[in-house]
């Protein structure tokens, strides 16, 4: 079973009932603002109930704050770029949408060589996790991050009554392409981290052709409890596989589109004496439809339980771009 630090909380600034009032809301969401504006410094700022009964509710409330710089102010239209992650600590399942429904901006971004000046504005807002993902109602504890621009929130979880399902999981078969995705090492994968976490290596430019590839590699250790077992008989390059760890690549971008999630399941090692579990793979991005092809600045993110890792950027170059004028 795929499990996480739990212990880890947010602000604490509400308690749960007052996720469902709109007045204690409203309060709670000012405390957080003013509490970011003090510390003069960029940041989201999360907070989440600790429990929700799916038989008494309907929502699951995240309040939030964006504090940022006065030019990020004017040169990010922060409302547009907001994406909101959930995973489930039970089994790896994870969901991702936007904080808020897409609004065309009348902000003008700023010129580089304008300055508004020192300080920082902020921003509370809060969002419907059930309405904004495809968030599963059949129970569970979920870390819920936001991510904005290059930052990402502190990581809080609710736990969402019910049962949920623990099935086993086979490793993520090949695609069209049947090199990929691999699980074993090469010369370009990142080494294993050496504490807990998740390393990416994306491709730094990938130029549009017809048959190009979006590789990326990765390698990984984690806590040995966040395995997920294999059905009898799984294998992985036509070897016995034993565990595999749920792992998401969440993509977002600056130009309105969606945040995507993909959810890899890799094979992992023996336990370490440590009980840790460690594992290397690569992946073609464009063959998960989940996966935008449109030219652009894309940030990558690797999600595994509680662990958030990035952003890792990328660009998608479109082949007019390269062409002589």
């Amino acid at each position: 079973m795929m499990s996480g630090d739990t212990s880890l909380t947010g602000p604490s600034t509400l308690h749960d009932e007052a996720f469902f009032d709109a007045e204690s809301l409203e309060l709670g969401l000012d405390f957080m603002v003013r509490r970011c504006l003090a510390q003069d410094r960029a940041q989201v700022l999360l907070d989440a109930p600790r429990a929700v009964d799916a038989g008494a509710r309907s929502t699951v409330p995240v309040a939030g704050v964006w504090c940022r710089s006065l030019k990020e102010d004017l040169s990010i239209r922060w409302t547009d770029r907001a994406a909101v992650v959930a995973v489930r600590l039970d089994d790896g399942t994870a969901v991702a949408g936007r904080v808020m429904a897409w609004k065309q901006s009348a902000v003008e971004a700023l010129p580089d060589d304008d300055d508004p000046g020192e300080g920082f504005a902020a921003d509370g807002f809060v969002c419907d996790l059930r309405a904004r993902t495809a968030l599963p109602w059949d129970g569970g504890t979920w870390a819920i991050t936001v991510l904005v621009a290059g930052y990402a929130s502190q990581t809080v979880f609710t736990q969402v009554s019910g049962d949920p399902p623990r099935p086993l999981a086979a490793p993520s078969p090949p695609t069209t392409d049947a090199r990929l995705p691999s699980y074993r090492p090469t010369a370009g994968t990142p080494a294993v981290p050496r504490a807990h976490g998740v390393a990416l290596d994306p491709a730094r430019v990938v130029v549009l052709t017809p048959d190009v590839r979006c590789v990326l590699t990765g390698s990984f250790r984690l806590p040995a409890s966040m395995h997920l077992a294999t059905p009898e008989g799984a294998t992985a390059h036509d070897a016995p596989c034993a565990r595999v760890v749920p792992l998401t690549v969440v993509s977002t971008r600056d130009d309105a589109l969606e945040p995507h999630a993909v959810t890899l399941h890799v094979p992992c090692d023996e336990p370490t004496p440590e009980g840790d579990v460690t594992g290397v793979f690569a992946v073609d991005l464009f063959e998960f439809a989940e996966f935008s092809r449109q030219p652009g600045e894309v940030r990558l993110w690797a999600f595994a339980g509680h662990f958030v890792e990035g952003p890792f950027p990328m660009e998608l170059v479109s082949e007019d771009e390269l062409a002589p004028k």
